[in-house]
């Protein structure tokens, strides 16, 4: 029989683990949501992913965060973005939105230095 000092460890790492896999999921959703067609829900999005990375980083694995959510999140706005750029040489509306997408772009560029400044520390 497990002491009541190894339960409640066993139970504090469960606890733990649900909290990263909900945080990860979270993570992912907002991934997705980095690429809505509407600025103010993409920018939102970009600006909450990276605040949790900063902010809550025993959440998830640096490495699992970097590359598993970050990095592809970056390479999927900047491929909207291209797309967008390519259209908008032919479209006035379409110029605004590349300009929407650069944004969102920029947002992506400053919470992946925020993140990287933190790793080095």
């Amino acid at each position: 029989s497990k002491t009541a000092a190894a339960a409640a460890a066993d139970a504090d790492t469960a606890t733990a683990a649900r909290c990263q896999r909900l945080a990860l999921h979270v993570m992912r959703v907002l991934q997705q949501l980095a690429c809505d067609a509407r600025a103010d829900v993409r920018n939102s999005s970009i600006t909450v992913l990276f605040r949790i990375v900063t902010s809550h980083t025993a959440l998830c694995a640096h490495d699992v965060c970097v590359w598993d959510v970050l990095f592809p999140t970056l390479d999927r706005v900047q491929e909207h973005a291209l797309a967008c750029t390519s259209a908008s040489e032919e479209d006035d509306s379409a110029a605004t939105a590349a300009q929407q997408w650069a944004q969102s772009v920029c947002l992506v560029f400053e919470g992946m230095g925020r993140v990287l400044r933190l790793a080095a520390e």
